[in-house]
């Protein structure tokens, strides 16, 4: 097929001359006019072998449309142990076909061939790419004009192979392979790295390694001396103050012009043409306007990623090092700013892109290790200057780049944000280390990356799994299996009922109930709704039916609503003439259906006040009914499992509102508890359901306190396995209870144990009734002394009485001004601090202040007065409340 070929590459034209081997070798003169070499001189040779062992490339890198990319990425500096791997993107795959058709299948066009393919690839970033190889002895600019005339090479030839086979389509190969040859020179990259002095390099391939394409090297430079410590430093402004495009809380990234200009060229290595131009529908505008708003173009936004990585692993080596040596006072170090740091909001899969590179850097160990915090701020920097370039808005001024990274661009984050759990698994779900290559569903792999890409955890290093585990069973375990799979999967297992616990009921009525039920309830009828149902009768010969249906599967059911209940009167164990167990439950591939029918017969409980009902809260009576509570709680608590449990918690619900008594809030407390309740037949379990949670409270009101404003406490058993309860209690703390042992702690209850002094209304049994008052003018009295926060005095001793206070006071009209006799009230306070003895067997003053609470105040003086009075006249008296004692009476004066 192929003649043998001496392709000379002199000044950008390829001349074909016949030779195996010295070749003659053109070179540039200063006059630009062409000299002939001397033919002595001996030629460099590459010799590539078997041409076809350069198509083997199996790896998953993938590259834009129509760029070129060269695996691994960054500079290189020695050969990497798995070679290097030229990868095509699919748009220049098919423009090296259009060239390989019309021009490498006749050896005559070979020579156009070889150019067209080199231009191809050089104007598709592929120089970029080489110019990253900088070996130790070989100058960057030799191993780039060879490698990148080395893979061209490659890909003509193999694509002439194809054509010669009779393949007609996608002749181009998809990649090149360069693979490292150890313990060997023979390597194309090892050949490559042992050049030094050469000038002409010569490219032979074939199994005789037949010289195809002769390069003349126009840059033979000494390789690249060590780079010095940096010594520029990047200056991060955060602005005080407005100035012009600029404004406050903007920040500036000042770039010296010489990292700056390293910086872009790097980029370019790495394709950041190819960078703007996916970004272009993101950019903002002239650059004296260039706000913009994250999220950017998802395409975009993944490149930004992809070309940050690579940047920020240049930070570590000595070739941007410069980039990252930054002021240590800048908003952008964590280690200057505990509430967080400041990094660009650009996001991948609503992650901020900082956090995923970050974390992928890491544990990398070609990375220095450095802090966390310093790793935040290298990615911050690299990331807003890469996205920067991508917009173009980096701007040159003088002898530095300038970035402005608006306010509006940013977001804060802390260390602990980008930290990694441990232990991590690419196989886990909360990680999906995975990618799938190949054609899915035809012909494809899962493999594992060895980075999270859940959102929690996304960059995150993951463990590779790459052995499976074995577990060796018992011959016979697996049909063993199936058949009890096929056990439990049958529909109905039979009821399950305690004949122990019955009751008298027509089976027709029973009947007549289930038929109604399967009607009128859709969830119930249908058996497909996912949720928790029950439903509540009490018709049935004055009993309650509870019908319920809990699910526990992912699909529909097979059978009718009738179906499952009619089970219960097919099994002798729940059903006879005459009777029935008051429960009875059946497992089900679905879930559990179950039933019970009782009365609820509630236990009343006395009160010394009752607790409001259907009352709506006024100026009176403040608060909450229990109308109004039960609704609330009976929704909340609708399908909120309680369970056998010691833990409270777990056991039950319940909550405590207050009532008011002498028209002042929060005097008393009613709690309303639902309690699992282990019955015969219970399954340790229950859920409340919000219809019979509100028909227990409401016929056991009925029932304890009939045609009555009030109710007193009560316990409804019997409803499925739960009891509903009702307690009323003086006690108005929220984390007491009354089935629990009081919190010991002010304000103490009403009827706190006492050993000082009554709790309870003495009244004054001196002097007789005094006239009436009226309503405003008590409460004008009241208030008097009523004052939230002021001191108690005491009564006084010297003289008796002279702290008391008067009201009208001495000095203003007085009650009946115009009688006889006027009137006013005496009224006074004194605790345990103005020699009062301490009023209660336990300290219930706890935490007290000793200063006057206005509604205890009101309510102990209401009470006194209420107590003590009659319609037609006033009386004071004694009372200890709520740690204090309060005293009080009527005078009569001349005028």
């Amino acid at each position: 097929m192929f003649r043998t070929l001496v392709l000379i590459l002199v000044t950008g034209d390829i001349i074909d001359i016949a030779s195996a081997a010295a070749v003659p070798t053109f070179t540039a003169s200063n006059n630009s006019e062409l000299t002939i070499a001397q033919k002595e001189e001996v030629v460099a040779t590459i010799t590539l072998g078997d041409i076809e062992q350069y198509a083997n490339y199996e790896g998953t890198d993938t590259v834009e449309k129509r760029s070129v990319a060269i695996f691994p990425t960054g500079i290189i500096t020695a050969i990497p142990t798995d070679g290097i791997h030229a990868v095509f993107g699919p748009d220049l795959q098919a423009d090296m076909d259009k060239v390989i058709q019309a021009k490498c299948g006749d050896s005559d066009h070979m020579d156009e061939c070889q150019k067209d393919i080199s231009k191809l690839l050089q104007d598709n970033s592929l120089g970029n790419h080489t110019k990253r190889f900088i070996p130790v002895v070989v100058a960057a600019a030799t191993v780039a004009e060879v490698l990148g005339n080395v893979i061209a090479g490659i890909v003509g030839a193999l694509g002439g192979l194809a054509l010669g086979a009779g393949i007609n389509a996608a002749t181009a190969p998809g990649s090149v392979n360069l693979e490292h040859v150890e313990d060997t020179e023979n390597g194309v990259l090892d050949q490559i790295s042992s050049l030094s002095d050469a000038r002409v390099v010569a490219i032979a391939t074939g199994i005789d390694n037949k010289p195809m394409v002769t390069v003349t090297l126009t840059n033979t430079v000494g390789a690249p001396s060590p780079t010095n410590t940096p010594t520029e430093e990047v200056r991060i402004e955060q602005l005080k103050v407005d100035d012009g495009i600029y404004k406050k809380g903007d920040i500036i990234l000042h770039i010296p012009k010489d990292t700056g200009n390293k910086l872009m060229d790097y980029l370019g290595m790495w394709g950041l043409d190819q960078l703007k131009e996916t970004c272009k529908s993101s950019k903002p505008g002239p650059i004296n306007n260039r706000k913009r708003a994250p999220p950017l173009d998802p395409e975009c936004e993944e490149m930004v990623r992809q070309m940050s990585v690579q940047i920020l692993q240049e930070t570590n080596s000595n070739a941007l090092r410069n980039l990252v040596r930054v002021n240590e006072a800048n908003p952008m170090n964590p280690a200057q700013n505990r509430d967080g740091a400041v990094v660009p909001n650009i996001r991948n899969d609503e992650v901020l892109t900082v956090i995923i590179i970050v974390r992928g850097e890491l544990d990398d160990p070609d990375i220095e290790q450095i802090s966390l915090g310093e790793m935040l701020m290298r990615g911050a920097i690299v990331t807003e200057t890469v996205l920067a370039a991508a917009l173009d808005a980096i701007e040159e001024k003088g002898n530095e780049f300038t970035i402005l990274f608006e306010q509006s661009a940013m977001e804060k984050v802390k260390e602990e944000d980008a930290k990694c759990e441990n232990d991590l698994f690419c196989v886990s779900d909360h990680c999906k280390g995975l990618m799938e290559i190949g054609i899915p569903l035809i012909a494809s792999e899962i493999i594992q990356t060895g980075f999270c890409t859940m959102k929690e955890v996304k960059g995150c290093p993951c463990t590779k799994l790459l052995e499976p585990y074995v577990h060796e069973i018992e011959e016979g375990y697996l049909e063993a299996l199936e058949a009890w799979q096929q056990e439990i999967l049958k529909p109905i297992k039979g009821a399950n009922c305690d004949s122990n616990n019955k009751i008298d009921l027509d089976a027709s009525d029973y009947d007549d109930e289930v038929h109604s039920a399967c009607q009128q309830h859709d969830e119930l009828k249908r058996l497909k709704k996912r949720d928790n149902n029950a439903f509540w009768w009490t018709n049935v010969d004055g009993n309650g039916v509870q019908w319920s249906f809990d699910w526990n599967d992912k699909g529909n059911c097979d059978f009718q609503c009738e179906d499952i209940f009619d089970y219960f009167q097919d099994d002798r164990d729940c059903s006879w003439d005459g009777g029935m167990t008051k429960a009875g439950f059946i497992e089900t591939d679905c879930g559990i259906a179950s039933y019970s029918i009782d009365k609820p017969n509630p236990e009343c409980w006395p009160a010394a006040v009752g607790v409001p009902r259907g009352l709506k809260e006024t100026e009176d009576q403040p608060g909450t009914s229990v109308d109004e509570a039960l609704e609330d709680f009976c929704n909340n608590i609708d399908g909120q499992k309680v369970e056998d449990s010691s833990d409270d918690s777990v056991k039950m619900h319940a909550k405590r509102w207050g009532f008011a008594e002498w028209g002042v809030p929060d005097r008393r407390s009613f709690w309303l508890r639902a309690q699992y309740a282990n019955r015969s037949g219970c399954g340790g379990y229950e859920w409340p359901r919000k219809t019979n949670c509100k028909a227990a409270f409401k016929e056991a009101m009925e029932t304890c306190a009939p045609d009555s404003p009030r109710t007193t406490g009560f316990i409804v058993s019997g409803i499925g396995c739960i009891d509903y309860s009702l307690h009323v209690t003086d006690n108005t703390h929220d984390d007491s209870p009354p089935w629990k042992d009081p919190v010991i702690a002010f304000p103490p209850p009403i009827s706190a144990p006492s050993k000082g002094a009554e709790n309870s209304v003495v009244c004054a049994t001196i002097g007789g009734y005094g006239r009436p008052l009226t309503k405003d003018d008590m409460e004008k009295a009241f208030d008097a002394i009523c004052q939230d926060g002021k001191d108690i005095r005491g009564f006084g001793d010297n003289p008796k009485w002279s702290n008391m206070i008067d009201y009208p006071p001495q000095g203003q009209p007085q009650f009946y001004p115009n009688d006889r006799l006027t009137m006013h009230l005496t009224m006074g306070a004194a605790t345990p601090d103005n020699g009062e003895p301490y009023p209660y067997d336990d300290n219930w003053c706890l935490n007290y202040d000793w200063k006057i609470g206005r509604e205890d105040c009101q309510y102990a003086l209401r009470r006194i007065y209420g107590t003590c009075g009659k319609e037609d006249g006033v009386q004071g008296g004694d009372y200890t409340y709520r740690c204090v004692h309060y005293k009080t009476w009527h005078v009569n004066l001349g005028n």
